[in-house]
């Protein structure tokens, strides 16, 4: 909903994010000295600083202003770690968050971010790694579904179903009325990057990222093999007493 986020040349169909929403993500990062692609945690109790709650007030606004309708929906990047700060948002305004985890194969994200912004390998998997965890963590408490990039656009008819299934949800148009338009858009010919699941070799990271990636996907039709998500943020824990040294490499990789 409301004001979206220009194309550009990296994405000539759209990000489909508000504006508004996407600055204020930002800016909670910056505050925290950290930027969108910094490798370790926001610091504890972050949600109810003096910055989380000016946030919050703020994101209420741009809820209230720029969406409408029973069904909204929200797509931003950078909700993965911001998730308990739109917890307040939504039990402030009495809206029950519904969670789509939108997964794509970690090395496909990888080899994306290393194309477009030069970004290390291994560096571009800790950034996937930091997302999905703390995405599923503060979203298993949701109405959740799990859905995937390569299941999308080989069949969006079919994973739309899906996502409905997983929610419980029923969709507010029926999906034959809006098919020219999706068809149009879904398009195979955007997808730069493809990652097979016999990628890992002897990369012990890559290995755990794709074990992850699996297990969510599993937990589409059975139970979330939590061990393995265990070992992730076990993986990510070494991170945490560098936080300082990681955030400035972060935000010197984008004034670059």
């Amino acid at each position: 909903g409301g004001e979206m986020l220009p194309a550009t040349p990296d994405n000539p169909k759209g990000y489909w994010e508000n504006a508004a929403a996407f600055n204020l993500h930002a800016s909670v990062f910056d505050a925290f000295g950290q930027s969108w692609n910094a490798l370790p945690a926001l610091p504890e109790g972050w949600a109810h600083s003096p910055t989380g709650d000016a946030v919050t007030d703020q994101l209420k606004t741009v809820i209230d202003t720029e969406f409408t309708g029973a069904l909204a929906v929200l797509k931003a990047p950078k909700l993965c770690r911001l998730l308990p700060l739109w917890d307040r948002v939504c039990a402030d305004l009495s809206i029950e968050p519904l969670a789509i985890m939108a997964l794509r194969h970690p090395v496909a994200v990888a080899q994306s971010l290393v194309y477009r912004d030069g970004m290390g390998f291994e560096t571009a998997l800790l950034l996937w790694l930091r997302h999905t965890l703390e995405a599923e963590r503060d979203s298993r408490d949701y109405r959740r579904a799990i859905s995937d990039y390569d299941m999308i656009l080989a069949d969006w008819r079919a994973e739309m179903q899906s996502i409905a299934s997983q929610l419980d949800l029923t969709w507010p148009v029926v999906l034959e009325d809006v098919a020219s338009t999706a068809d149009g858009f879904v398009s195979k010919d955007l997808r730069h990057n493809h990652a097979h699941d016999d990628a890992a070799g002897d990369d012990a990271l890559t290995g755990l990222c794709i074990a992850i990636y699996q297990a969510l996907l599993a937990a589409r039709e059975g139970a979330l093999d939590t061990q393995v998500l265990d070992q992730g943020w076990q993986y990510l824990a070494p991170l945490e007493p560098v936080s300082t040294v990681l955030n400035e490499q972060a935000k010197a990789h984008i004034d670059a």
